[in-house]
């Protein structure tokens, strides 16, 4: 008949159990003094987290018209976006002329500085080879989608031309209106 022994501690059975404890006081440490930290920094310190707890400061806006006006040629536009194949370095002018005069509507809606200002085109030039290929291929591909597109765009060939282009537009303009003035703006605000 076997006897029963009672069970020996843990801790003494398997070595090194009791660095495993001290592995686990030493976790718990941290996360209390990362705590300590944040908690610290939240309510008494200058970081990121004191801002939480302090009154809003006063915001002064400045109402700046909205009304976007490209500056193009209506009716040598129209001639343009009717035929791209044929006028595709008219068509090139018309995609750069269209995104600079964007991209300054813009820089005058969020009031930036003229030295700003100043580099807008150049910086948007950086970025305008592979926009107008883009814009040429997908007009050129909207156009010529389907038979009941391309013979609306016969019958009523402006409005269908302008509509397609805007479409193409704004397929690409929250991209690279915000590359250009993020590239323009950090600099300015790291410094």
């Amino acid at each position: 008949m076997a006897t029963h022994q009672p069970d020996a501690p843990e801790s003494s059975t398997r070595p090194g159990a009791s660095g495993s404890v001290f592995g686990k006081q030493i976790l718990l440490f941290a996360l209390v003094c990362v705590g300590a930290i944040i908690v610290y920094k939240t309510f008494f310190g200058d970081g990121a987290f004191s801002n939480l707890l302090q009154d809003p400061k006063a915001v002064q806006l400045t109402y700046i018209p909205s009304d976007f006006q490209p500056n193009l040629d209506e009716e040598a536009t129209l001639r343009i976006l009717s035929n791209p194949e044929q006028y595709k370095k008219e068509f090139d002018d018309l995609v750069y002329n269209f995104n600079v005069s964007l991209l300054y509507h813009v820089a005058n809606r969020m009031a930036l500085p003229d030295s700003l200002k100043r580099r807008l085109e150049p910086e948007y030039r950086k970025q305008h080879e592979y926009l107008k290929s883009m814009y040429y291929n997908d007009f050129v591909a909207l156009k010529d989608t389907t038979a009941g597109l391309y013979e609306t765009w016969y019958n009523d060939n402006s409005n269908q031309a302008v509509q397609i282009f805007n479409e193409v537009a704004g397929k690409y303009t929250c991209f690279f209106v915000t590359q250009i003035l993020a590239t323009l703006i950090r600099p300015t605000t790291v410094a």
